[in-house]
């Protein structure tokens, strides 16, 4: 093994970290998505469409980092909770001028939260002083999302599915890494007494999230946008 080791080291095959690749990641259908999502998502731009994209993400006081310091010969250990707590999730829509709106629920998102939270989406966005005609709504295709085209029937809003496997068009996919870093850099073991030790570390866990969201600023999504773009020429090659 070692002889074996050493020969691939000299032809420059290293030992990484295993992706798991799903075989229909990079179908010649799911290209053929990618392509045409970006060139609606152009389209739409030269039009002068105002663009949001939408996504989920959840957290639980598992969330941790995956490396840290240890004195050499002792392990990096972190101390974690006995038993799980149930999982706060996040739901955001994110423009190039910053964020739309982010909401968080203890426990998942269903199609019926999911799309009476995108009416609310559409009510604020009418509230900030923009019009409905001009909005397009970018969501990929989680479950929860399969029946937004329902909410925007009746509305001049316009609905782009992104395409399957494409996290690298979706520049919330960005903003959710940051909140997670933060989240995950200063989530400590809170402090609890009996009774109600869930509800106290539930509310340590969406404390943290709240003061991570409010980290993110206008010129965080511009760059997260403006960072998806470098991926539209290989997208539109597919």
């Amino acid at each position: 093994m070692s002889t074996i080791g050493n020969y691939l080291e000299g032809r420059l095959y290293t030992i990484k970290r295993v992706h798991n690749e799903p075989v229909t990641m990079n179908s010649a259908e799911n290209k053929m998505k990618r392509a045409e999502y970006v060139r609606n998502l152009n389209s739409f731009i030269e039009q002068g469409k105002q663009i949001i994209w939408m996504d989920e993400t959840n957290f639980n006081l598992f969330c941790r980092r995956n490396r840290g310091r240890a004195k050499s010969g002792q392990r990096a250990k972190q101390v974690l909770h006995a038993s799980r707590c149930p999982n706060v999730h996040l739901i955001g829509a994110i423009s190039a001028g910053g964020v739309v709106v982010m909401t968080r629920q203890r426990g998942s998102f269903t199609k019926e939260t999911a799309n009476a939270w995108v009416e609310s989406l559409l009510q604020q966005w009418q509230d900030m002083g923009n019009q409905l005609v001009d909005l397009v709504i970018i969501a990929d295709n989680a479950p929860c999302h399969r029946s937004l085209e329902n909410v925007l029937t009746n509305t001049p809003a316009k609905l782009l599915r992104l395409a399957p496997y494409s996290p690298m068009l979706n520049p919330i996919e960005s903003i959710w890494s940051k909140v997670k870093t933060y989240v995950k850099g200063h989530l400590g073991i809170p402090e609890v007494t009996p009774p109600g030790v869930v509800e106290q570390r539930l509310l340590h866990l969406e404390n943290l999230i709240d003061q991570a969201r409010n980290t993110i600023g206008g010129s965080v999504c511009a760059r997260a946008v403006q960072h998806t773009t470098i991926h539209h020429p290989a997208a539109l090659a597919m």
